[in-house]
């Protein structure tokens, strides 16, 4: 398969997760091509759908260039003190924006529950910066008797309480509501949309996003929860790994074999990336320094390359020789995406799988991570004998 569709395939997946702006709109989208309210539908209400986001673009699009979209990165939303000096800026236009959703929503019914986990979202973005007229309205709507106003209440809270809760034990306590929400709301876009907001925004480790994605394949049933199974479906699979024996092999980039089987007894990293990547890129110093502190002490590392040209790879890897002197497996007669990468299903890199000394697979995460869960792990597996 090309690097142009798996390209795309990532930009979806990134955009799914983050679940801003652009994702929701993504969804809608997609969710306009193929249902409405859970149901096929006519040609011409296909038609009226994209008539009806035709018009809302210019409508939001002045909003849209004055907002610093820094706001709804992880970066900012997970650190209070640095959201709330946006604040001045955004909020106003944040509020505008909300206003002109709904009042689309109401003029065009059609649309307003694919607009409803855009707005859920913004307001969400202003409570955690201390908007109060929102904070106001949301207390409102919990307390009042329209179960639609309450769930996005909730959801709204929800958020706002995931990105000032770091912690696994405190996220799994999150999730907790968000299952009982889920089994209640099972048709909600706007939970779906919410839920996979959570992965990309401050997740605490890889098993937290697992749970979040199984509350997504498992417990909701809703259009935009159908369009992200397609996606999220094949990284459940990946993750039936763990806790199995596996072996990793194939052509090296000198074009001999490898196989992670002579690796018998040690830890190792598989790292499935690719130089185009830039997830993966901002990945590797992290490994580097990892290999560089606890190869003596029994761990190796495997690179799985996924690029187009042998070349790209190559000047890479002589510009990183010193830090990433692992072998690396890439079929020079065979470029792109990798036979390695689409025996296990990888359709997005970075993927990392971490294999223990008994060679049985103890950890696979997807995306770019922050943090030191890839250490920690290592660590953990180097101490047992």
């Amino acid at each position: 398969m090309s690097q142009t569709v798996k390209t795309k395939r990532g930009v979806v997946r990134v955009l799914a997760a983050a679940a801003a702006i652009a994702a929701a709109a993504a969804i809608f989208t997609l969710s306009a091509n193929r249902v409405s309210r859970g149901q096929p539908i006519t040609q011409a209400q296909e038609a009226q759908l994209q008539s009806d986001f035709q018009e809302l673009g210019p409508l939001v699009s002045p909003d849209m260039k004055k907002i610093n979209h820094a706001i709804f990165t992880p970066a900012v939303l997970t650190h209070p003190a640095k959201l709330a000096t946006y604040a001045p800026a955004n909020a106003p236009v944040l509020r505008d924006l909300v206003g002109k959703f709904e009042a689309f929503g109401v003029k065009h019914p059609e649309v307003a529950g694919m607009l409803s986990p855009q707005t859920t979202r913004l307001k969400a973005v202003l409570v955690a910066m201390g908007d109060k007229q929102t904070s106001d309205a949301v207390a409102k709507d919990l307390a009042g008797s329209d179960p639609k106003a309450k769930l996005s209440a909730d959801l709204i809270n929800l958020q706002v309480a995931w990105w000032h809760t770091p912690d696994a034990a405190g996220q799994k306590k999150l999730i907790t509501k968000l299952t009982a929400l889920a089994k209640a709301h099972p048709t909600s876009n706007t939970l779906a949309v919410a839920a996979a907001g959570l992965m990309g925004t401050g997740s605490a480790n890889s098993a937290i996003r697992d749970e979040l994605r199984g509350i997504i394949v498992n417990d909701l049933t809703g259009p935009a929860a159908v369009e992200m199974q397609q996606q999220l479906k094949p990284m459940m699979a990946l993750h039936k790994l763990m806790g199995k024996p596996l072996t990793v092999s194939g052509v090296a980039l000198d074009g001999s074999h490898f196989s992670t089987a002579k690796w018998k007894g040690k830890v190792v990293v598989v790292d499935f990336w690719a130089t185009w990547c830039g997830p993966c890129r901002m990945s590797l110093p992290a490994l580097e320094k990892l290999y560089a502190q606890d190869h003596a002490k029994g761990l190796e590392v495997l690179g799985v390359s996924n690029d187009n040209h042998a070349s790209a790879l190559r000047a890479y890897l002589k510009s990183h020789e010193k830090t990433m002197p692992w072998p690396q497996l890439f079929d020079v007669a065979h470029p792109g995406w990798s036979a390695v990468a689409a025996k296990y299903g990888i359709d997005a890199i970075p993927t990392q799988f971490v294999i223990d000394r008994q060679g049985i697979v103890r950890r696979v995460s997807q995306g770019y991570e922050q943090g030191d869960a890839l250490e920690v792990e290592v660590n953990k597996l180097l101490a047992q004998k």
